[in-house]
C-alpha cells in the first residue's frame, strides 16, 4: 500500500484552478527581513519533515521512526506537527498496529481543508480494522458529504458500503454505491451493489444481480491504489 498522504500543492493540481488574476495586476510589496526568515524557516521544515516521513517508509529501522516522533512532538501546534502525527498515523496502520494508528490520528489536528481529508479517511479504516464499524460508516459517510471530488473517493465508497453491508445497513450501502457515477464501471463495486440490494430486498430479482452476489463481505481495509491517492509516493510530504 503506497503512502496517501499528500502535500497541499499537489493535492491543489487535482481541484478546479481559481482564475488566473490579470497581468497588469500590482506587484505584492517585498517581504521584510522578519517574514522572510520565517518563511525560510517554515521552507527548511518542510523539507525536513518530507525527508523524515520518506525515512520511516524507507529504511524501517527505529531511529527513523523516533526522528519522526520527535519533529511531530516538538512541531505539535502548528500545522507540520499535524501532517507529522498524520504519517505516523498511517505507518502504524500499514504495520496493524491499530491503536496507535488512533493515537496518532487524534493528534493530527485538521487545519486545513485537505489534511481532515486524510484525517478523516484514516480515522475510518483505523475503525474498521478495531471492528467499529457504526463509527467507521458514520465517518465515511461524513467523509462523502465533505469532499466529493476526493482522489480517494472510490476507496471511501467501497469502504462505506463494506461497512454498511457488515452493520446490516444494506439500504445504506445501496445508497452510496447508487450516488457514485463511476460505480458501474468498477468489478468491485458492481458485486457490492448486487450484495447490497440482494440484502435490501431478499428474494426480489432486480435484473441487476452480478455472478457471486451471495459471497460473504468480508472485512477487507480498502486502501489508496491508483492516480494521485496511492501511485506515487508523494506524500506527506
Amino acid at each position: 500500500m503506497a503512502f496517501c498522504v499528500l502535500l497541499p500543492g499537489g493535492a491543489r493540481a487535482q481541484r478546479k484552478k481559481p482564475p488566473s488574476r490579470s497581468k497588469s495586476a500590482p506587484k505584492s510589496r517585498s517581504q521584510s527581513p522578519v517574514a522572510q526568515q520565517r518563511a525560510t524557516a517554515s521552507s527548511i521544515a518542510e523539507k525536513r519533515l518530507g525527508q523524515l516521513a520518506r525515512a520511516v517508509h524507507d529504511e524501517e529501522s527505529p531511529g527513523a521512526y523516533a526522528r519522526l516522533v520527535e519533529f511531530a512532538n516538538t512541531n505539535s501546534s502548528t500545522g507540520l506537527g499535524a501532517r507529522a502525527a498524520l504519517a505516523l498515523g498511517y505507518y502504524q496502520f500499514t504495520k496493524g498496529r491499530h491503536q496507535q494508528a488512533q493515537q496518532w490520528l487524534a493528534k493530527a489536528q485538521p487545519r486545513e481543508p485537505l489534511l481532515r481529508e486524510y484525517v478523516l479517511y484514516w480515522q475510518a479504516q483505523v475503525n474498521r480494522a478495531l471492528g467499529r464499524d457504526a463509527e467507521a460508516l458514520a465517518q465515511l459517510e461524513s467523509f462523502r458529504r465533505e469532499f466529493p471530488e476526493s482522489v480517494m473517493t472510490e476507496q471511501a465508497v467501497q469502504a462505506l458500503a463494506e461497512a454498511a453491508l457488515v452493520q446490516g445497513k444494506p439500504d445504506r450501502a445501496a445508497a452510496a454505491l447508487e450516488a457514485y457515477d463511476r460505480a458501474a464501471a468498477k468489478p468491485s463495486l458492481l458485486l457490492l451493489r448486487a450484495q447490497a440490494e440482494e440484502k435490501a430486498a431478499p428474494g426480489k430479482d432486480r435484473g441487476r444481480a452480478h455472478p457471486g452476489a451471495g459471497a460473504r463481505t468480508g472485512r477487507r481495509v480498502s486502501g489508496c491504489s491508483h492516480g494521485a491517492a496511492g501511485g506515487s509516493r508523494r506524500g506527506v510530504l
